[in-house]
C-alpha cells in the first residue's frame, strides 16, 4: 500500500517514447499563421531613436508589421544625421528623452531646426518630473526592461 499520497502507476503502463507517440499522434491538419501587414501606415517614413537596442529592435518590428518604413538611430547626434539624410521622407520621430551624446530635447531641437513641424514623440522610462519639464508631451516607454 502506498502512504505518501500519489498513486503509483501500474506496472503495465507502456512505456512512451518519442518513436511510440509520434506513431500515435492524432492526424491534425495545421494551419501555418499568415504573416499580415496591417497597412496603417502605407509606406510612410518613421526615425526612430533609442539606445536599448532590445526597446528599438521591438518598436522597428511593430512599425513595419503597421507598414511603416523605419530608420533608426541610437543617440541624438546620429538622429540628426539620418534626418539631415532623409529630410523630405521622414513624416514623424519616436525619440527617447534619455539617450546618448545629444538628449531627447535637443534632438526635438535639431530636427526641428530645419523642419518645424515635424511630428517628434517624446518617451522616456523615467518617471523623474525633470524630463517631463518642457512644452511637448511625452510618451511613457511602456517596453522598458
Amino acid at each position: 500500500m502506498n502512504t505518501s499520497g500519489y498513486r503509483s502507476p501500474p506496472e503495465e503502463a507502456p512505456q512512451l517514447d518519442n518513436e511510440h507517440i509520434l506513431r500515435h499522434r492524432p492526424k491534425v491538419q495545421v494551419q501555418p499563421l499568415k504573416e499580415e501587414k496591417l497597412e496603417i501606415g502605407g509606406g510612410d517614413t518613421v526615425l526612430v531613436v533609442d539606445d536599448d537596442l532590445m526597446f528599438l529592435e521591438i518598436v522597428i518590428f511593430m512599425l513595419r508589421r503597421l507598414g511603416f518604413t523605419v530608420l533608426e538611430a541610437k543617440d541624438g547626434v546620429e538622429a540628426v544625421e539620418v534626418f539631415k539624410q532623409h529630410p523630405e521622407s521622414i513624416r514623424c520621430v519616436l525619440c527617447d528623452m534619455i539617450i546618448p551624446r545629444m538628449n531627447g530635447w535637443e534632438t526635438l531641437d535639431a530636427l526641428r531646426r530645419p523642419v518645424p513641424g515635424i511630428p517628434v514623440i517624446l518617451s522616456s522610462g523615467s518617471a523623474q518630473a525633470e524630463v517631463f519639464a518642457g512644452d511637448d508631451p511625452e510618451l511613457p516607454q511602456v517596453l522598458s526592461g
